[in-house]
């Protein structure tokens, strides 16, 4: 892509050409990383800018341009809360205001897992949540994370199928740089050379040192700030620095099988509509 397209109302200035839209927990971090390593596209600072919930918005694309550091590459913006769209509305609505050529991209993981891993998620990050087997006490829990035919309705209002790129997260797993070429290929990218080393992000061990207090503080105007204006490898060495006690041993916490039947039972008919949708078979999720 040799040059970004333009909005009149934004004074000209360059939107994000790609947008990440998600899934929570499905490998955005990991995307992101990768992305930043390739050098051949920009990504901002902060990792989740979250520039299309609405509280951003307002900021203007001006406040979104100053989070990258080169502006003469494409441009990358990840979020994986553009696809909560019941708590965040009018999400897709704002990105094609935006740029109405842009091209999303869409991690998705076999939902239960994903739904397992959201749940430990929140605990490492201070919320206060039910035991496992007390989740369905009172009805459907919520993971409407998980509900990707659901959460790509609203996106579909805007762009067809064909500019929705769609990732399976176990892929990045088994083949991390290859299918990131095989991503780069199908957005008129760069060839990148797909042999390079495995990058490990957010991983359970990761999430068990994060201290409660992190959850809360992060997303503070200050804290904010400060994370906006970081370069990200001086980010992740001041984590590795503060991180270093142990959150809930997230790997100890047990689903049992009524409560995995259960978030099947909930999920089972949104899977069935994403295989007609998409007319892939996601073989390897358990539903």
């Amino acid at each position: 892509m040799s040059e970004h397209t333009t909005r009149p109302n934004n004074d000209n200035l360059p939107p994000p050409d790609f947008v990440v839209i998600g899934a929570m927990r499905a490998g955005t971090t990991t995307l992101y990383e990768m992305l930043r390593k390739t050098g051949l596209v920009s990504v901002p600072r902060m990792k989740e800018t979250d520039f299309f919930l609405e509280k951003k918005y307002s900021r203007g694309l001006g406040w979104l341009v100053e989070q990258y550091d080169d502006l003469s590459k494409p441009l990358f913006d990840l979020s994986p809360n553009y696809t909560r769209c019941s708590i965040f509305k009018g999400v897709p609505e704002r990105i094609y205001e935006t740029n109405p050529d842009a091209k999303l991209i869409y991690i998705l993981r076999d939902p239960i897992k994903r739904a397992i891993s959201e749940y430990r998620h929140g605990l490492a990050m201070g919320l206060d949540l039910p035991p496992p087997e007390e989740l369905y006490q009172d009805g459907d829990p919520g993971y409407d994370c998980s509900r990707y035919h659901e959460q790509l309705q609203p996106y579909l209002e805007y762009w067809s199928l064909d500019d929705i790129h769609i990732l399976e997260f176990e892929d990045l797993v088994e083949d991390q740089w290859g299918t990131l070429s095989q991503l780069f290929k199908a957005l008129g990218l760069p060839e990148i050379a797909p042999d390079q080393e495995d990058i490990h992000t957010n991983s359970a061990d990761d999430l068990q040192r994060v201290p409660s207090w992190w959850g809360g503080l992060r997303n503070r105007p200050l804290v904010e700030w400060v994370r906006s204006k970081t370069p990200r490898d001086m980010v992740t060495f001041l984590k590795s620095v503060f991180f270093r006690g142990s959150a809930t041993d997230l790997e100890t916490i047990e689903f049992p099988q009524t409560t995995i039947e259960a978030i099947r039972k909930s999920l089972v008919e949104d899977v069935d509509a994403l295989r007609r949708l998409t007319g892939r078979n996601f073989a390897r999720w358990d539903i």
